[in-house]
């Protein structure tokens, strides 16, 4: 590879302007990228300098990050560094060596928390303030800026300021990401690589800069003069939900309405006092032995619980505080801290004392008018949550110290590490994990839980038993609170794809428990990950104020009361018509494929050559990921000779040839995949050397061949033939058509006639040629990219 040695001089110069209401920005450093405002309840993270060509991914991919003293060093493919040094005066120095010669800009990029659509502001080119927007409608409004400006504000969600002044930039560029189902704003900005970059960054309130003015306005981030980001309950000020909190009259009121709906729920009369159901162990002769155990009876595995009653974990994680503590340090984000030392002292944390507060437990103070006592606490919390039909509590919680001293012993169960599916997906590990654990724990956040794939985890375990030990669901439009990993649109849908994560799970033989995340929910500025910043996710069972999600409990309550059944086979479990919550079913086609007719085709989209074969349909039914089921949908149809296999596809698409990756992530943009397997066709599981993983982008850049995955890595593709295809857009511009010719030796055997082998096809849809938005699958489901369980045939004819 032919470099040239340019020097890049970056110094990004913190300026203390002359006005009493802007000081020099305080730049840290982490390995995730350089932060000019740590102190702000919405800290911007902006990236490392990241080396690009013509397309939107690096071409000198970033390496590492060693951070030093004052300073930090970052090192790219190809020899690539950037060395980043802090000065006095708050001055930052970036100087890059070792740039390859077709690198056409650096860009600085950072994803902007979702929580600043609660009420933080920005400004290009010194111009009107605006507000980020709360809500995003598909199509509208997504690019909130386009341009070269070279002034940028962001202004928090308690109206603290920070103004960058960047080098000539010949793009600017903030987008609402809601568009493609991705919770954040993103915000970049190009510059040439030969000039030297001077950029320079204040903060402040902003009420005298010369940038960025908002007509004198000192509002914060609520938008409401005098009120400040979080309200004396813990809970956004601007935004309003169901469970919201109005004044300290309706909190007290709580104490006597949550006694009769915790009274109007369940008695569990059929439970014994550890959960576990009475009669059953006359029933089936089971020891009472003082301690859990497992037993294998008539073909499903369960929990034994030390009365000798027959069981199933319905656990809870982090049944304490935690999350819900706010660091408050800066307490102008807040409409109210109290004193270290005043009757809500039990409510900050034990060990950091006045810096990181619980707005949970000073309501719970308010409510019940005395201090936080934990042993008291946690006994009104597990008399609440039997009620619903739990039984445990999981990781996350502050274990007594007694249990801590327990050594291993014949009477202790070895639940093992909480794994997750990819390490679950290793045969070799899996099958020496199974030797020395009682139960496999598996974390999964998952819309759809794949049976099939925990059957062959239980499989390669050696048939142990299975319990699901972390997931969730979240409704931010229920709940103020914009965060989670697997996001629903109400309390009410939240409660019903937990039950039928539950449900399903607990069909399987082999499944004697779960742990849901979690008790309490996460606050605003939730401390536990990103202290100031938070991570506000309504993820718990009762809300920061104390107050449950009812429609989620109502499933959960209903799903527990079920457990019993479903595990035994006398109720099917419950299950969602939704798409997003069932795996796609198990068809095991087969489709033929013709020996082609013509010695020589042309890639040209135009099926004349090829022999007169039908089409097969991947329609909306078989959707696999996303949501929207309607306008996409596929068909295609395959072909060989001595040397390739061709392939032709016909996408129905509304946004059509949106791929704007190169070399690598084409999945993530309009494109067609291809899964083939000719060895060990009877072995489930995943993926094995042989396999191959085909991408190809709907919008092949010049040099583009596609990606193959599976046996062939990255830098051996020289050592193979390319792949050649074509791509034509319809002629009413919603589709096109894509005409591949793929060498057999790319796939790794030889073709003769009747040859059978393992094949599944699956187009990928973007809106934004960056993000896959859906996904339809020909036979299997959205695990086929890391498990061949559910790939159906193909056969030479």
């Amino acid at each position: 590879m032919i470099t040239r040695r340019l020097t890049l001089l970056a110094v990004i110069c913190l300026a203390v302007l002359i006005t009493a209401n802007t000081s020099t920005a305080q730049i840290k450093l982490t390995e995730a990228g350089w932060c000019p405002n740590p102190d702000s309840p919405d800290p911007i993270v902006m990236s490392y300098p990241r080396l690009m060509a013509k397309g939107k991914k690096p071409t000198q991919a970033q390496t590492g990050v060693e951070l030093t003293k004052n300073g930090a060093m970052v090192t790219y493919t190809e020899g690539g560094k950037a060395e980043l040094m802090i000065a006095d005066g708050g001055v930052l120095k970036v100087h890059i060596t070792g740039m390859a010669d077709r690198v056409r800009k650096v860009q600085h990029k950072v994803a902007l928390p979702l929580s600043f659509g609660q009420g933080a502001s920005y400004s290009f080119k010194g111009q009107t303030v605006k507000r980020f927007p709360a809500t995003h409608t598909k199509g509208q409004n997504t690019y909130l800026y386009k341009g070269d400006a070279r002034y940028v504000t962001m202004i928090d969600r308690e109206g603290g300021k920070t103004t960058f002044v960047l080098p000539k930039v010949f793009f600017n560029q903030l987008t609402d990401s809601r568009e493609w189902k991705f919770e954040a704003f993103t915000w970049f900005f190009n510059t040439h690589p030969r000039e030297t970059i001077k950029l320079t960054v204040f903060t402040g309130d902003g009420k005298t800069t010369p940038l960025a003015r908002d007509n004198g306005s000192n509002n914060r981030a609520t938008g409401i003069p005098g009120k400040a980001y979080v309200n004396k309950f813990g809970q956004y000020n601007k935004v309003d939900f169901p469970t919201k909190i109005k004044d300290e009259a309706d909190l007290k009121a709580d104490v006597e309405r949550e006694k009769k709906y915790y009274d109007s729920l369940p008695k569990w009369d059929e439970l014994d006092e550890y959960g576990g159901w009475k009669g059953t162990k006359e029933k089936y002769n089971l020891e009472a032995t003082g301690f859990f155990y497992t037993k294998k009876i008539d073909g499903k595995w369960w929990m034994v619980n030390p009365l000798g009653n027959l069981y199933i974990n319905r656990g809870i994680c982090a049944f304490m505080p935690l999350d819900d503590y706010s660091w408050v340090k800066n307490k102008s984000v807040f409409e109210w801290i109290p004193p270290y030392e005043s009757e809500f002292k039990s409510a900050y944390h034990p060990q950091k004392k006045d810096l990181v507060f619980s707005f949970h437990l000073a309501n719970q103070i308010r409510k019940y008018g005395k201090p936080y006592d934990r042993t008291e606490y946690t006994g009104r919390m597990v008399d609440r949550v039997k009620r619903m039909g739990f039984t445990s509590t999981g990781a996350f919680t502050d274990f007594h110290e007694a249990f801590r001293a327990h050594k291993y012993d014949p009477n202790h169960l070895i639940l093992g590490s909480r794994l997750v599916t990819p390490s679950a997906n290793n045969e070799q590990f899996m099958r020496i994990h199974g030797k020395y654990v009682d139960v496999v724990s598996i974390n999964n956040y998952t819309y759809a839980l794949d049976k099939d794939r925990y059957r062959q985890f239980n499989k390669w375990a050696g048939d142990k038993p299975f319990w699901l030990s972390e997931w969730n669901f979240v409704s931010p439009s229920d709940s103020g609170l914009p965060g989670g990993l697997r996001i629903v649109e109400s309390e009410e849908m939240r409660g019903k794809a937990s039950r039928n994560y539950v449900e399903q799970a607990v069909s399987l033989p082999f499944v004697v428990g779960y742990e849901s995340y979690k008790l309490i929910g996460t606050s605003p500025t939730g401390w536990r990950w990103k202290r100031q910043v938070g991570v506000g996710s309504a993820d718990g069972i009762f809300a920061i104020s104390g107050r449950p999600y009812k429609p989620f409990i109502k499933h959960m309550t209903d799903a527990n009361k079920a457990l019993f059944a479903v595990h035994t086979g006398q109720q099917k479990p419950f299950t969602i018509d939704d798409p997003r919550f069932q795996m796609g079913k198990l068809t095991n086609k087969t489709t033929g494929i013709a020996r082609m007719r013509s010695a020589e085709v042309v890639l040209d989209g135009n099926y004349t050559e090829w022999p007169k074969m039908p089409f097969e349909r991947i329609g909306s039914d078989r959707l696999a990921l996303g949501h929207d089921r309607e306008d996409f949908e596929a068909n295609f149809v395959m072909a060989w000779d001595d040397r390739y296999l061709y392939v032709m596809v016909n996408v129905i698409d509304p946004t059509p040839q949106r791929n704007d990756h190169v070399g690598k992530k084409y999945w993530s943009g309009d494109a067609m995949e291809l899964f083939i397997g000719s060895d060990q066709m009877d072995q489930g599981g995943a993926k094995i050397y042989s396999d191959r993983q085909i991408i190809l982008s709907a919008s092949p850049k010049e040099g583009d061949f596609g990606w193959a995955c599976g046996g062939i890595e990255p830098d051996e593709r020289a050592q193979y033939p390319n792949m050649k295809f074509t791509v034509v857009p319809t002629v009413d511009g919603k589709g096109y058509s894509m005409e591949a010719q793929i060498p057999f030796r790319l796939l790794g055997f030889k073709p003769e006639l009747n040859n059978l082998f393992m094949f599944d096809t699956g187009i990928d849809d973007s809106k934004n040629g960056r993000t896959r938005y859906r996904q339809l699958i020909w036979n299997g489901g959205q695990t086929n990219s890391s498990n061949r369980d559910k790939w159906g045939r193909a056969k030479l004819n």
